[in-house]
């Protein structure tokens, strides 16, 4: 919901005021809105409760006093793969919501409201992929349809700039769908995936801090790589980096086990 309504405040104003405008001061406003979305984000934290499982824990026994380091030495395996298992989520998004949309319209010369709207398109596969599997997880298993959603982004990647290149917005918006399709696929099960990895006393550090580091590799590095690639080498070259990092997901899942049968409770 937040992808389409930051895409589509970009689109609205893109469409209603004038280049020199909005390349001016136009593109604040979404940046300016966003600090709304701040104040309600932090409440909804703040009124957010204990895991049943955490409270029971809390109950018998006293919280870990420094978790980050009994995360570090009690799961440095689960720790590094599911951070690995991660970096694909992150190469799709970027790329597509961000490098894509430079590269269509500095590069290949298509309108940018035309590219926007068809990201809209992809947002709402995005949405629906991400509801369907992680529902869809429950009942067959997380590893299996992330290894599904990782094989996916590894073939999608080396497809994903053949079709922007056709500059048909048919064949564009199949390409961003597609590429936003298999980060659906591995996102939807990771919410529940990445903590199911971790006992109860440590969960919520290690989930997280698996989370950020696969952030920093997928969503820090990897933008700025290939943005890289993209103005030395060439888009064959973005396609096979990409497809790399799907490689390193589906290898780091792969070294995992299945989580859905785990009981939460287990310290």
């Amino acid at each position: 919901m937040g992808f389409f309504a930051a895409t589509g405040v970009f689109w609205a104003l893109s469409e209603w005021l004038p280049k020199s405008a909005f390349d001016s001061w136009g593109w604040r406003i979404p940046f300016l809105l966003s600090f709304v979305l701040v104040i309600v984000g932090l409440r909804i934290r703040l009124r957010v409760a204990e895991t049943p499982a955490f409270a029971s824990f809390l109950a018998q026994e006293s919280a870990r006093k420094v978790p980050t380091l009994e995360v570090i030495r009690r799961y440095p395996k689960q720790l590094l793969l599911g951070a690995g298992s991660i970096v694909v989520v992150y190469v799709m998004f970027y790329t597509a919501s961000t490098y894509c949309l430079t590269y269509t319209t500095k590069t290949l010369g298509v309108p940018r409201n035309t590219v926007l709207g068809l990201t809209l398109i992809a947002v709402v596969v995005l949405g629906v992929a991400t509801f369907t599997v992680a529902r869809w997880s429950d009942l067959v298993g997380r590893r299996r349809l992330m290894l599904a959603g990782s094989a996916f982004a590894l073939v999608w990647s080396l497809v994903l700039f053949p079709l922007l290149n056709t500059k048909s917005p048919l064949a564009i918006v199949v390409g961003l769908s597609g590429a936003l399709l298999c980060m659906g696929i591995v996102w939807g099960p990771l919410g529940a995936f990445l903590p199911e990895l971790f006992g109860t006393d440590v969960r919520y550090s290690g989930a997280g801090i698996a989370y950020n580091i696969g952030g920093v590799l997928g969503g820090g590095a990897a933008p700025l790589i290939v943005a890289q690639l993209g103005e030395t080498r060439g888009t064959t070259a973005v396609g096979l980096f990409m497809a790399a990092m799907a490689v390193i997901s589906l290898l780091s899942i792969l070294a995992l086990p299945e989580t859905r049968h785990r009981d939460l409770s287990e310290v």
